[in-house]
């Protein structure tokens, strides 16, 4: 992995890469974009629980929302949630609309322990 340094605050970039081979180079990756922002400027939101729902193979997951730098709105918010441990597993994914501070995941195994975390989404992306 590598980091990009320099970039404009708010611009979206979009990125290819390609291998370097010994007898030239290889085939461009599909394409993928990012706005770039400041760290901080999506503040993360606090206060992250999970209940679990008592009729239902689920749970509830609240939050308390952030502040945000001055001049942005949060727009949602995405939480993710994964079997805890399990490396095979990748992340689910669910979006929820701004001023929104819990959501109630189901379908979920029962007796088994996720890894749940929360983001904000602002117009300059996911913090």
């Amino acid at each position: 992995s590598t980091t990009l340094s320099g970039l404009a605050q708010g611009i979206r970039y979009y990125i290819w890469v390609a291998t370097n081979l010994s007898n030239g180079q290889g085939p461009y990756s599909l394409r993928v974009s990012q706005t770039a922002f400041k760290a901080g400027d999506a503040s993360v939101p606090t206060n992250v629980t999970a209940s679990p729902l008592s009729v239902q193979a689920g749970i509830r997951v609240s939050w308390t929302a952030p502040t945000l730098a001055k001049g942005l709105t949060d727009t949602g918010y995405a939480i993710q949630y994964k079997i805890q441990d399990n490396p095979d597993h990748a992340y689910m994914n669910v979006t929820v609309g701004a001023g929104t501070t819990q959501r109630d995941i189901t379908g979920l195994k029962s007796g088994t322990e996720y890894r749940i975390r929360v983001a904000t989404i602002t117009e300059l992306g996911t913090g």
